[in-house]
């Protein structure tokens, strides 16, 4: 929630709360994979972070992210993927559909100048990785 309410407000993600979170993603699946010999999902996971950190810089490059929804995005990605490779794409996909909703949205409501203002991404990425993480029950496939 502190991300998401300042992606909102300030279009920013600060990189001590998001590298934070990605230490604390990746102690912790270290450890429960050690402690669980489930490497796979800590392997899956690691490769989720690649994964969508390369597709949301693609993006970036393309102007359409801000730096701080890419690396977002990664974390994002390793907790989505320490559930499965469907939860990875079904929490990527959910949060980029409800950014275009948004912006959607936005667009049909006011015609102005505003409309076509910068929406960051940040929020609706972590509210579909939340809404997959809590309908999974965030249990690693094995």
């Amino acid at each position: 929630m502190p991300l998401a309410a300042l992606d909102i407000f300030t279009q920013r993600l600060p990189n001590v709360l998001v590298g934070a979170t990605y230490l604390a993603l990746l102690s912790s699946f270290g450890l429960t994979a050690a402690l669980t010999d489930n490497g796979p999902a800590l392997l899956r996971s690691v490769l989720c972070i690649v994964a969508s950190f390369a597709i949301h810089l693609a993006a970036y490059v393309l102007r359409s992210l801000g730096g701080g929804d890419v690396k977002l995005a990664g974390a994002l990605g390793a907790a989505l993927g320490w559930i499965s490779w469907q939860a990875f794409v079904a929490g990527l996909a959910l949060g980029w559909m409800l950014g275009a909703l948004a912006v959607v949205g936005l667009r049909q409501v006011r015609r102005d100048n505003l409309a076509n203002t910068f929406v960051p991404l940040g929020p609706f990425l972590l509210a579909g990785t939340f809404t997959v993480v809590l309908l999974t029950g965030a249990r690693p496939e094995p």
